[in-house]
């Protein structure tokens, strides 16, 4: 099989991801910043215009009001020449300068209620002039204002709002900072855990950061991480195992056909003793072969690499042969009896579920009882067909019931005549598995066992039917 490597379009930075983080948690602040100061720019220099103009306009209506109210009798001491950095002064009706202040001589014409712009020596004022009525006689009063105090006034609201947006930036720079490091400080656990287990070659090892109930994503990355490196070190333990075991089984039978052939080479004198030897060399070079066999299927069936053929077909029909031909081959006495539901349709490869039923029939008999029994029955239950095979043979303990489904296993060898590989029940198991079947055991030393199957029950496609 060909290894593929995904090429992933991701570029490697030699910034660390809390580097880059902060950086871009930066930029955008200052963005934003740059927003703000420009929306206060454009807002607040409108109203601070406004403002200086409606302060200009307030002063003067305000000694227009103090002339009109005066019935005739007022003062020029009444009147206010400065107020709020605006200069009023009172003019007579024909434009003669009566009292008041003003910072340059202003030789515009007089106009009733306009605020008008004046350039002097490079500066520009806002000048409003307005007409009152003493009662007995008729004045201009004008207002001066400069613009410079509005713009000053501007200019301290933008440097007052550039210091505290600046100020924002840089807090919100070193929380990202801080933020990012608190972020990371998983991933940066995971990965020297990773190294850890890396390092030691200790699939055991576990991240152990996440939490029962935790809805964290790194924390469920962590168990992700934590599953991962469990199914691994399983994987690698019966790989271990695995090979220990095959190493084991197949040693013997070699052991022992060569032990045979030095054995005949060396003392073999007739026929008989020639004869004696093959019989062995055979028995163990079909051991052997068995196993062989078996080991390829078990590995196909692992690696999803068996081909199964699903076909609906009578399960049934299909367990009533299996028991006819095990009652001919049963041996130690042992009465093998069937009650079979008729007519349960399975979808199922036929080849490898007659050798699930197989193993169990043939499990049955090397473990049963002399002179005991074998029940095979097959009913339907709900949407399931239940194949159940108990015996009454030596049973199982309880602290070996896991390990029954394992390779090469076997709770007593002397029992199983040297016939058994120990591989029987673990492709039980993985035939069930393929198909999406069940298979449970429940036993009791000395009593018997029984293991029961549940595989789904075809159900025929239904037609929909449209109705009027």
């Amino acid at each position: 099989m060909k290894k593929r490597n995904i090429k992933l379009p991701i570029q490697a930075s030699k910034l660390s991801i809390k580097a880059r983080l902060t950086l871009w948690f930066t930029l955008a602040l200052a963005v934003l910043a740059i927003l703000v100061q420009v929306f206060i720019l454009l807002a607040t220099g409108n109203s601070v215009v406004s403002d200086a103009g409606s302060v200009l306009v307030g002063a003067v209506e305000k000694n227009a009001d103090i002339i009109a109210d005066s019935g005739g009798t007022f003062s020029l001491d009444q009147l206010h020449s400065t107020t709020n950095g605006v200069y009023l002064s009172l003019y007579s009706i024909d434009g003669a300068f009566l009292d008041g202040a003003y910072p340059f001589e202003c030789e515009e014409p007089f106009s009733q209620g306009l605020v008008k712009e004046v350039s002097q020596e490079d500066h520009i004022y806002y000048v409003y002039d307005m007409q009152a009525d003493s009662g007995t006689q008729s004045y201009w009063v004008r207002g001066i204002a400069t613009k410079d105090a509005a713009n000053t006034l501007l200019d301290g609201y933008l440097s007052y709002s550039g210091f505290l947006l600046s100020l924002i930036v840089v807090i919100g720079a070193l929380g990202g900072y801080l933020l990012s490091s608190r972020l990371l400080k998983p991933i940066r656990q995971i990965r020297e855990a990773a190294d850890t287990i890396s390092d030691a070659n200790d699939l055991s090892l576990r991240i152990g950061l996440g939490k029962p109930g935790s809805h964290d994503e790194l924390c469920r990355l962590s168990d992700s991480f934590d599953n991962m490196f469990a199914r691994l070190e399983k994987s690698f333990n019966d790989q271990q195992q695995f090979t220990s075991d095959a190493s084991h089984e197949l040693r013997t039978p070699t052991t022992v056909i060569l032990a045979e052939c030095d054995y005949t080479r060396k003392y073999a004198q007739n026929l008989e003793d020639y004869q004696s030897a093959i019989d062995v060399i055979s028995r163990q070079a079909k051991k052997m072969s068995r196993l062989v066999e078996n080991l390829l299927s078990m590995t196909r069936l692992d690696l999803g690499m068996a081909k199964a053929n699903f076909e609906v077909s009578d399960l049934s029909e299909m367990l009533e042969v299996i028991c006819s031909e095990s009652k001919i081959i049963g041996t130690n006495g042992i009465a093998l009896t069937c009650s079979i539901e008729p007519g349960l349709m399975v979808n199922m490869d036929v080849s490898l579920f007659s050798r699930l039923v197989q193993n169990l029939i043939d499990n049955a008999y090397k473990y049963g009882r002399e002179n005991g029994y074998i029940r095979v029955s097959l009913k339907k239950d709900g949407d399931c067909a239940v194949l159940a095979v108990e015996d009454n043979g030596i049973g199982i303990a309880p602290e070996h019931l896991d390990s029954i489904w394992d390779r090469f296993y076997q709770e007593d060898r002397s029992r199983a005549n040297g016939e058994g590989l120990g591989m029987g029940l673990s492709m039980v198991k993985n035939i069930a598995r393929l198909h999406q079947a069940t298979v449970e055991v429940s036993s009791t030393q000395g009593e018997g066992s029984c293991f029961t199957v549940r595989i789904p029950l075809y159900r025929e496609p239904t037609e929909a039917i449209d109705g009027d």
